[in-house]
C-alpha cells in the first residue's frame, strides 16, 4: 500500500523532461565515442548516436551485456570502421568511465563519514578497471610494434598450425584493436574525452535528480550524485538482461543514505528503469527498421 501510495506522487509533466534527458545522455556518449576512435576515418555523429541507442537496447534486451559487443558490430557495419577497432574504444570508454566515478564518488565521500561496503569493493574494482586499461594505452603508444609482435607470436604459437585461417583473422583483430587503443592521438583530443566523460556523468546526475522532483522532492545536488555512483556500481555485477534488480538496489541504497524510505528508493527505481528501457527500446527498434535490420541480427552475431 505504502508503494502504491509513491506511485501516485509521481508528476507525469516530468515524463517527457526525463526521456529529453536519457535521449541527451545518449547523445553525449555518440560525441565522446567519436573522439575515441580514429581520427583519419570519418564518421557520421548520426550514425554513431544510433549504433549507441541500438547498443544500449540490446543490453536492455538480451543478457550477458550483449549491447558492449552489439554496438561496434553495428557502427563497423554502417561506418568505415573495424569491428575490432570499435570495440577497442569500448574498452577504453570504461576506463574514462571509471575516473570519472571514482571522481564523483571521492567528493560524494567527503559529504559522509560511512558507506556501505559493496561502494567501497566497486570503488577498488573500478579503479584497477581504469588503472589496467591506462596502463594498456600507453604501453601501446610507447611500443606499438612490440606490443603487435608479441601478440602476434602468442596467436601463431597457439592457433597457427592447426588453424591457420583462424590464426590470421585473429592477428587481423589484434590489429585493429591495438589501432583503436591508439586512437586518442593528441592532447586535445585526451581532453575532449576527458570533458565528455564528465558531461555525460553530470548529465546522469540531472537525470536522478529530475526525476526527484517528479516526486516533489527537492533535494541537495548531492542525492543526485549518491544516484549516479550507486547504480553504476549496481549494474556493474552480472544481473539479469536490462540490469533489472541491480538497478533498483542502487536506487534503495543511494536514497536510503539520506533518509528516504525503502518503498520510495523502489517506487523512483521503477519509474526511472522503465522509461530509459521504453526510451532506448523504441528507439532503438525504430533504428533498426531503418536500417533494414533485425532483432533477430543481433542475437546471431551475438552467439556467434
Amino acid at each position: 500500500a505504502t508503494l502504491g501510495r509513491e506511485f501516485q506522487r509521481v508528476d507525469l509533466r516530468f515524463i517527457p523532461v526525463l526521456s529529453a534527458i536519457f535521449l541527451l545522455n545518449l547523445w553525449i556518449r555518440a560525441i565522446r565515442w567519436r573522439h575515441l576512435l580514429p581520427s583519419d576515418v570519418a564518421l557520421s555523429r548520426l550514425r554513431l548516436f544510433e549504433a549507441t541507442t541500438v547498443g544500449f537496447m540490446a543490453s536492455f534486451i538480451l543478457p550477458l551485456r550483449a549491447g558492449e559487443f552489439v554496438r561496434p558490430w553495428v557502427l563497423s557495419r554502417w561506418q568505415p570502421v573495424g569491428f575490432s577497432t570499435a570495440f577497442a574504444s569500448v574498452v577504453t570508454e570504461r576506463a574514462f568511465d571509471a575516473l570519472s566515478l571514482i571522481t564523483l564518488l571521492g567528493l560524494l565521500l567527503g559529504q559522509h563519514d560511512e558507506m556501505p561496503a559493496f561502494v567501497s569493493a566497486g570503488a577498488n574494482i573500478l579503479a584497477a578497471i581504469a588503472i589496467a586499461v591506462l596502463v594498456l594505452m600507453v604501453y601501446t603508444y610507447c611500443c606499438a610494434d612490440r606490443t603487435s609482435r608479441f601478440a602476434k607470436r602468442i596467436v601463431t604459437t597457439l592457433f597457427g598450425r592447426r588453424f591457420p585461417k583462424l590464426a590470421d583473422k585473429l592477428v587481423e583483430m589484434l590489429d585493429g584493436f591495438l589501432d583503436g587503443l591508439r586512437a586518442i592521438s593528441s592532447f586535445k583530443e585526451l581532453a575532449l574525452v576527458i570533458f565528455w566523460s564528465f558531461a555525460l556523468w553530470l548529465s546522469f546526475v540531472l537525470l536522478y535528480q529530475c526525476g526527484l522532483w517528479a516526486f516533489g522532492i527537492f533535494p541537495t545536488w548531492w542525492v543526485g550524485v549518491a544516484l549516479c555512483i550507486m547504480i553504476a556500481l549496481a549494474v556493474a555485477a552480472p544481473a539479469a538482461p536490462g540490469f533489472i534488480g541491480t538497478f533498483q538496489f542502487g536506487c534503495v541504497i543511494a536514497l536510503g543514505l539520506y533518509g528516504m524510505s525503502e518503498e520510495f528508493g523502489v517506487a523512483y527505481a521503477v519509474v526511472q528503469h522503465a522509461l530509459q528501457v521504453i526510451a532506448t527500446v523504441i528507439l532503438g527498434l525504430a533504428i533498426l527498421h531503418r536500417r533494414g535490420l533485425h532483432l533477430t541480427d543481433l542475437k546471431r552475431h551475438r552467439q556467434e
